[in-house]
């Protein structure tokens, strides 16, 4: 099987981007509900939606050892924490003490495998 994420495009800016014209739309996961980064982009001048969530129980990142390595399940399980599980908030938190290419691989684990299962559609606010 190939690795969707093998076929994702990154994209740098080199020069201003304005949000008011050169964003279509801003999408967020429901786990910044309610917290700085919920408030700053409601703030902007681009619409605000949210997907479904992805999320991803640490059992599974353990399923799937082979994907990133050993080294990188130990340090989803650590960036899991209490919680057992992870999601974009828990990941993004971790980035003031964890290695930015270790956790990005922890990363590839939430993108590649973290679901919620929702279909219904997007909600803008």
């Amino acid at each position: 099987m190939t690795d969707p994420l093998d076929h994702y495009i990154e994209a740098h800016l080199h020069g201003p981007l304005s949000m008011d014209s050169d964003v279509e739309e801003l999408v967020l996961d429901p786990s910044y509900r309610n917290t700085s980064i919920h408030a700053t982009a409601a703030s902007l001048p681009c619409p605000l939606s949210w997907h479904h969530g992805y999320t991803l129980g640490i059992d599974h990142v353990r399923a799937h050892a082979d994907y990133r390595g050993a080294s990188v399940v130990d340090l989803a399980e650590a960036v899991a924490g209490e919680h057992g599980s992870l999601s974009p908030r828990i990941v993004g938190a971790a980035r003031s003490w964890a290695d930015s290419q270790d956790l990005k691989k922890v990363w590839h684990y939430l993108a590649r495998f973290g679901r919620t299962g929702d279909t219904t559609p997007r909600v803008s606010i």
